[in-house]
């Protein structure tokens, strides 16, 4: 039973994660709240956007793609063409629209051609390398997505988003020590809620249980409450024994209408039953 739970705990990560792509899918409204918000605008939100395109920003039309108005960013890009043909970033920018309308295959090609591009600029070669990484992962080729996101590591090791691609990629493969083991070497402090989750995910996994409750208590108020993440801290609770605060933390939690997630919580209610009922016979 407990091979069943643990089964369903990685695929219930996989489905509510935000990152579960690792094409981030939230917007976090607050800048001090996004960990990535130096290297990525991935998961800035239309507010924080808009001043890019209202103030003609060189992040213009690339903020136009991430609001999907993917005419306007990729018509815009290839306007600066003829100006910025040998800048490694305008294909990088290109392979990133594409990219995010799900245009893989001319991903593909901009990427590439923006590291031919590259020579001494390292920021923009490490970037094209990561997101090489999350088109392997769009193809499921795991093993060169890691390749990919640990060249973009050896040209900056400083970088954030590589590394945390790194770690959800092994968690996705099973090996939530090596997940761990990146998530914990991110430089500078964590903010916002999707570290917080996915490193309490990664402990919870590798059985350091109370490592992984003391990061679910790092995350949001509304959030710690959300069904996966209730489930999760409910799990741990479990395995450390304390069935009380197990129970009680399955009270609190707000329930969603994901089939996987009910069923999750329907073998986890039965094996803190059972486990109940074993220590009330034992008083007895």
């Amino acid at each position: 039973m407990m091979e069943i739970l643990k089964s369903f705990l990685f695929v219930t990560f996989f489905l509510f994660c935000s990152c579960s792509r690792i094409k981030f899918q939230k917007k976090i409204e607050d800048p001090l709240k996004d960990s990535l918000r130096h290297e990525s605008l991935a998961r800035q939100n239309k507010m924080r956007l808009s001043p890019f395109i209202i103030n003609d920003s060189p992040k213009k039309y690339i903020s136009h793609c991430h609001l999907n108005s993917f005419e306007k960013g990729i018509h815009g890009l290839r306007m600066s063409f003829d100006k910025r043909k040998e800048e490694p970033e305008l294909w990088n920018e290109l392979g990133l629209c594409f990219f995010l309308r799900g245009e893989n295959s001319k991903a593909y090609y901009y990427f590439n051609v923006s590291l031919e591009k590259t020579s001494l600029n390292k920021t923009f070669k490490s970037r094209a390398y990561n997101n090489l990484g999350l088109l392997f992962i769009e193809w499921e080729n795991y093993p060169k997505a890691i390749e990919s996101f640990e060249k973009s590591l050896q040209i900056q090791p400083e970088a954030r988003v590589p590394r945390y691609n790194l770690a959800l990629i092994f968690l996705k493969l099973g090996h939530p020590k090596k997940a761990l083991g990146f998530l914990d070497k991110i430089p500078g402090g964590l903010e916002d809620d999707d570290f917080f989750i996915s490193r309490g995910f990664a402990a919870l996994l590798n059985k350091r249980y109370k490592k992984s409750l003391k990061e679910f208590e790092k995350v949001s108020k509304f959030k710690k409450k959300r069904h996966d993440v209730g489930l999760y801290k409910t799990y741990a609770f479990f395995k450390l024994g304390q069935i009380k605060k197990a129970k009680k933390n399955l009270e609190k939690k707000i329930n969603s209408n994901n089939r996987t997630l009910i069923i999750f919580e329907k073998e986890l209610q039965k094996q803190i039953l059972e486990l109940d009922k074993e220590d009330k016979n034992e008083i007895k």
